[in-house]
C-alpha cells in the first residue's frame, strides 16, 4: 500500500512540475569566436581512385596484298596524308616549289600553297609544267620521208593547274573536292611533217567519306571529266576531225561494321560520251579495168555518229578478319550500254592469311567490264591518232602469292596468277598510223623479289617476273607484251642527308601489232595481225638527293646511263640519256 502510495504523489510532481515549466520562458544570447582549424586528410577504408573512358570501338588496318618494304620515287607532295581520324595534319610548311633541267631539253617546273592550313580545313592550290624535246632518225618512221628530213623531232609540253579542299565534319566525316585542267601541245611528224597536236583536259571531283567512328559507314562522290584533241587529223586524204570525250562518274557505299566483320553496297555509273565515233577497218580503194580484180587496197578512217557509253556496277560485299585470316568478298553484275544492253558477271575477292608477321599468304580474284577512256590511252601513248574512239574492254584475274621476311634485313615475295582479258587494246601500227587494236588475251603471270636492308643505310631489291608473249597470250596490264621483265638495284644513304640509288630496269621481247590488210577470195578485204619487234628496254638510272636543310634539297634524276634506244611506239624511239637535275624548297 505505501508503495502505490509513494507512486501517484511522484506522478503529480512531475506533471505539476511540467505545467508550470511551460510558464517559463527567457532568452540567453552567448557571445563567443571560433578559430577554424584544418583537419588532417584520412584515406577513406575501401575507397580508390578510377578514371572513367568513354566506349572506344576497335580498328584493325587490313592486310595488303603482301608485306615488305617499298621504294619512294622523289616526288613533291601536293597534299600530306590526314594523321588521326578527327583531323587532319598540320604541316610546317604551307608551300613548296620544285624546279629542274637536264639538256638537250627536259624541264619540270611545280609549285603549291596551303591557303587554308587547319586542324579541320584545307584548301591549297598547285601547277605542274613539264616538257621534252629530243630527236629521231626519219628510218623509224613508215611515212615517207623528204631527202633532206634526216630526223624529226619530238616535243611534249604539259601545263597543268588545280586547287583542292578538304574539310572534317566530326562524325559526318570528311568532304573533299578537286579541281583541274590541263593543257598540252606534243608533235606527230609521223602523221605528216610539222604537224602539231594539241590536247584540254579539266575534271571536278567531290567526295563525302564517313568518320572511322560510326559503325554505320558511306561513301558518295560524283565526278565530271572532259577530254578532247583540238585539231583534225589527216588520214589517208580523209580530213578526219578530232576526238573528244566528256565523263560523268557517280559512286556510292553503304554498310555497317562489326568489331571482326561488316557488309556493305557498293554502287557506280560511269557514262562516257564521245562527240564522234571512229575506227580504221580494210577498204578496197581501186581496181584495174578491164581485168577486173583489186588493184590498191589498204586501212581507211570510218567515221560514226556520237555515242555513249555507260558502266553500271552493283556489288554487294561482306568483310570479314577472324584471327589471322582476313577476307573481302563482293559478287554482283557489270550493266554496259550504248551497243545495247549487256549484262555480265562482276566479283572482286580477297583474302590474306598472316599468322605470323614474317609470313603472309594471299589470293586476289577480279573480273568486270572497263570503259576505255580517251585521257587514260593518251597517257600511255600520245602519238596516238586524234580521231579513233574504242568500246569497252572486259578482263579476269586471278593471283596468288607468299611473303616470308623479314629476317634480319632479307625478306622475299613470290607471286603468280592467271588473267583473260578481251577486247583489251594493245599498241598496232596499220600502215603509217599508230593505233590501238582491240584484243583478246590470256594467259599465265609469274614473279619474285628478294630484298635486304640494313637499317636505313643500304637497300638491295632484285625482281623478276614473266609472261607469255604471243598474238593471243601475254598479260594484259603490260601493253608492250614483254616476255620477261627485270628490275634491280641498290640504294645507299652514307649520311642522313644523302640518299644515292641506282637500278636498272630491263623488259624483254617487247612487241606491238602489225596490221595489214588482205584481199579474200577477191571479194572481201580483211587483215591480218602479225607481232612488231619493239626492242629490249636496258635502262640504267641515277637518283640522287642531298638535304641541305629539312626545307631546301637538291637531287639528279638520270635516266638510260648507257643511252640506248628502243620503240616507245611502233613509229617512236626512246631519247637517249636524259633526266633532271634541280632543286626543292618548302617553305
Amino acid at each position: 500500500m505505501q508503495i502505490r502510495y509513494f507512486s501517484a504523489l511522484l506522478a503529480a510532481s512531475f506533471i505539476a512540475s511540467a505545467s508550470f515549466a511551460q510558464n517559463l520562458t527567457k532568452e540567453i544570447i552567448v557571445e563567443r569566436e571560433v578559430e577554424p582549424a584544418e583537419r588532417a586528410a584520412n584515406r577513406p577504408n575501401g575507397i580508390s581512385p578510377s578514371i572513367l573512358t568513354p566506349p572506344l570501338q576497335r580498328f584493325q588496318l587490313k592486310t595488303a596484298e603482301y608485306g615488305g618494304t617499298g621504294q619512294l620515287n622523289r616526288q613533291v607532295i601536293q597534299l600530306e596524308p590526314a594523321a588521326w581520324a578527327d583531323t587532319f595534319r598540320i604541316s610546317p610548311y604551307r608551300g613548296y616549289a620544285s624546279a629542274a633541267y637536264f639538256p638537250a631539253l627536259n624541264i619540270a617546273a611545280s609549285a603549291g600553297y596551303r591557303i587554308i592550313n587547319k586542324a579541320n580545313t584545307r584548301l591549297g592550290a598547285w601547277l605542274q609544267y613539264d616538257g621534252s624535246s629530243y630527236h629521231q632518225p626519219t628510218w623509224a618512221m613508215v611515212r615517207p620521208a623528204a631527202p633532206e628530213e634526216e630526223n624529226v623531232t619530238l616535243k611534249r609540253h604539259t601545263f597543268s593547274v588545280g586547287a583542292y579542299l578538304g574539310q572534317y565534319l566530326g562524325l559526318y566525316g570528311i568532304l573533299t573536292a578537286d579541281a583541274r585542267y590541263t593543257m598540252g601541245t606534243f608533235s606527230q611528224p609521223m602523221v605528216q611533217k610539222d604537224y602539231d597536236q594539241t590536247v584540254t583536259a579539266a575534271s571536278l571531283a567531290v567526295d563525302w567519306t564517313d568518320s572511322p567512328a560510326n559503325r554505320w559507314t558511306w561513301r558518295a562522290g560524283a565526278s565530271i571529266d572532259h577530254f578532247g584533241f583540238d585539231k583534225s587529223t589527216p588520214v589517208l586524204a580523209v580530213n578526219a576531225p578530232a576526238v573528244g570525250e566528256t565523263a560523268f562518274a557517280f559512286r556510292g557505299s553503304l554498310g555497317r561494321r562489326w568489331s571482326r566483320h561488316a557488309w556493305a553496297l557498293d554502287a557506280s555509273a560511269s557514262f562516257q560520251h564521245l562527240n564522234h565515233t571512229g575506227a580504221l577497218a580494210p577498204e578496197i580503194l581501186g581496181y584495174e579495168y578491164p581485168e577486173g580484180p583489186v588493184s590498191s587496197f589498204g586501212m581507211n578512217f570510218v567515221p560514226g555518229n556520237s555515242a555513249t557509253y555507260g558502266l553500271i556496277t552493283v556489288r554487294p560485299r561482306y568483310d570479314v578478319t577472324y584471327g589471322a585470316l582476313s577476307a573481302s568478298l563482293s559478287a554482283g553484275a557489270d550493266i554496259t550500254t550504248g551497243q545495247g544492253t549487256d549484262v555480265r558477271f562482276s566479283s572482286r575477292a580477297h583474302v590474306t592469311f598472316a599468322p605470323v608477321a614474317q609470313f603472309a599468304a594471299w589470293a586476289d580474284f577480279a573480273t568486270g567490264r572497263v570503259l576505255n577512256r580517251l585521257q587514260g590511252l593518251f597517257d600511255f601513248n600520245p602519238y596516238q591518232l586524234s580521231c579513233l574512239t574504242y568500246t569497252p574492254s572486259t578482263t579476269t584475274d586471278v593471283k596468288a602469292g607468299l611473303t616470308v621476311g623479314p629476317f634480319k634485313g632479307f625478306s622475299l615475295q613470290l607471286w603468280g596468277g592467271y588473267n583473260k582479258a578481251s577486247d583489251w587494246l594493245m599498241p598496232a601500227l596499220a600502215e603509217s598510223h599508230d593505233f590501238y587494236l582491240p584484243t583478246d588475251l590470256s594467259g599465265i603471270y609469274y614473279g619474285a623479289r628478294i630484298q635486304w636492308q640494313l637499317r636505313n643505310i643500304v637497300e638491295l631489291h632484285l625482281q623478276g617476273e614473266g609472261a607469255p608473249s604471243d598474238l593471243d597470250k601475254g598479260y594484259y596490264a603490260w601493253r608492250d607484251h614483254a616476255r620477261w621483265v627485270l628490275d634491280a638495284g641498290v640504294t645507299v644513304r652514307p649520311i642522313k642527308p644523302l640518299s644515292v640509288g641506282i637500278a636498272y630496269n630491263l623488259r624483254t621481247q617487247r612487241s606491238a601489232y602489225l596490221v595489214t590488210p588482205l584481199l579474200a577470195d577477191n571479194q572481201f578485204v580483211t587483215s591480218q595481225a602479225s607481232m612488231l619487234p619493239l626492242g629490249n628496254t636496258g635502262s640504267l638510272n641515277l637518283d640522287a638527293r642531298y638535304a641541305i636543310t629539312p626545307a631546301f634539297s637538291v637531287f639528279a634524276n638520270l635516266e638510260n646511263l648507257l643511252c640506248r634506244r628502243w620503240r616507245l611506239a611502233p613509229q617512236v624511239l626512246s631519247q637517249r640519256m636524259h633526266g633532271l637535275v634541280g632543286v626543292s624548297v618548302k617553305f
